[in-house]
């Protein structure tokens, strides 16, 4: 358990905005481009949106300054804006234009976080993911009024990027990676944050803990895909008995190992502390956070307690649901409904199972700029399409679908790395105060 490395819960309530002043995104409402902006954003046209942030940026720089806070958080969307229009030249040189002419402080910092989120979801840019994070912590760490969640989201990052190297071995060994993860669990406050910190650290334990050498886990969509065999092929009697047995409360299924029993606990603990605070779920950044901790409690779970694993993704599906129509959403929709279109797949409801693989990558792939950009989101396209093609080459006449499906998968699955389903605030977005004093001041 992790209680001990936390704040109370009663603590937790310091806001992202500027200390119950207006925030730096109500300050751009005068702007008219700005709400052309949100709504271009809004509809995923990215590209549309980045002119009209640089005209936005240039009024600034002239008026406010290049250093400006209001400046900087304009340069981020510009930044984020062209990542998601797939101008990645653009997202990378526009951040290391501001960050040339900043001292080091939490601007700059924030900005490396933002250049280190962009590297770690980029997929293959670990190092240059570990560079900026290494850095951007080392300048929080060197401000005694650094507001706390730059420290999670810094510690987070740079524990995430540990985990998901080819050495993780050796951070896993040393534990530097669980160190970073846990501090990021400590100084993380706002809600949002918070939940994504507890999300990445239970997946470390669930995915990077070790037993005589070998991984505790794995996606089982993959091993699915490779095994080209369905779930409870060959063993519905036996999960057929194992979820009765958990249902009537009579026993348990197959057992859970050190890691994923660690990971759970972590994700029931966040869970609870927000159980009361339903009105979050209305945020779409909260739902999805916290739709993606449920999600990965219903994968810890399916083969040990499968009827819990279906209620817990019914909730999360039900969370992420109600912002369906959000561009920021449709991945972690597309998520669940890939997880869920396998359950169906595995009980042999295949008209379901196809109806839910088609709406899992409406999202994954046709509507989201965020799932195209993202190592993560094109790895679950790799296991939705997988799916689908596993569950079309069991149907006569369909051999030619269930081919293209499987050449899709199968292509994305060798271009794309296994990161695990790791969650982050949006970064290019927060706006929090500090008090900018360097120790020693």
């Amino acid at each position: 358990m992790i209680a001990r490395y936390r704040l109370p819960w009663s603590l937790k309530r310091i806001s992202f905005s500027t200390g119950g002043g207006t925030s730096l995104r109500d300050q751009l409402g005068f702007f008219p481009e700005f709400g052309k902006v949100e709504e271009m954003q809004a509809k995923g046209s990215f590209s549309s949106a980045v002119p009209e942030l640089e005209r936005m940026h240039e009024v600034l720089h002239h008026n406010a300054g290049a250093t400006s806070p209001i400046t900087l958080f304009v340069v981020r969307q510009i930044s984020e804006a062209a990542r998601l229009s797939g101008d990645k030249k653009k997202a990378e040189s526009v951040l290391a234009a501001s960050m040339e002419q900043l001292e080091e402080g939490p601007e700059k910092a924030h900005l490396l976080a933002l250049r280190a989120y962009h590297s770690l979801v980029n997929g293959g840019e670990l190092g240059k993911a570990e560079v900026d994070a290494t850095e951007a912590v080392r300048i929080c760490e060197s401000f005694e009024g650094m507001h706390p969640d730059y420290l999670g989201l810094t510690y987070g990052l740079l524990g995430v990027t540990y985990s998901l190297q080819d050495g993780a071995h050796e951070r896993v060994i040393s534990g530097e990676a669980e160190e970073m993860l846990q501090m990021s669990t400590r100084w993380s406050q706002e809600p949002v944050a918070e939940m994504c910190a507890m999300n990445n650290l239970g997946l470390y334990h669930m995915y990077c803990d070790e037993e005589e050498g070998e991984p505790t886990h794995r996606d089982a969509r993959l091993s699915i895909i490779e095994g080209n065999t369905m779930w409870e092929a060959g063993a519905t009697v036996e999960k057929d008995k194992a979820a009765k047995t958990a249902d009537e409360g009579e026993g348990e299924g197959a057992p859970l190992g050190a890691g994923t029993k660690e990971a759970l606990a972590i994700w029931e603990e966040a869970m609870q502390g927000y159980k009361e605070e339903d009105n979050l779920l209305s945020d779409v950044d909260y739902a999805i956070a916290y739709a993606g901790v449920l999600t990965v409690t219903a994968q810890a779970l399916k083969e040990h307690d499968p009827v819990r694993s279906t209620e817990v993704l019914s909730s999360a599906l039900a969370a992420i649901d109600r912002h369906k129509e959000h561009v920021r959403a449709r991945p972690m929709l597309g998520r669940i409904l890939s997880l869920v279109a396998f359950n169906n797949m595995s009980a042999s409801l295949a008209v379901t199972a196809e109806g839910l693989f088609r709406s899992s990558l409406d999202h994954l792939q046709v509507y989201s700029p965020y799932a195209s950009h993202d190592a993560r989101w094109r790895f679950e396209q790799a296991l939705s399409l997988g799916g689908y093609g596993l569950l079309a080459s069991k149907w006569e006449k369909r051999e030619k679908d269930a081919e293209r499906l499987t050449k899709e998968s199968q292509a994305l699955l060798k271009a794309e790395e296994a990161p695990f389903p790791f969650l982050f605030p949006d970064i290019a977005r927060l706006d929090v105060v500090t008090s900018n004093r360097v120790k020693g001041e």
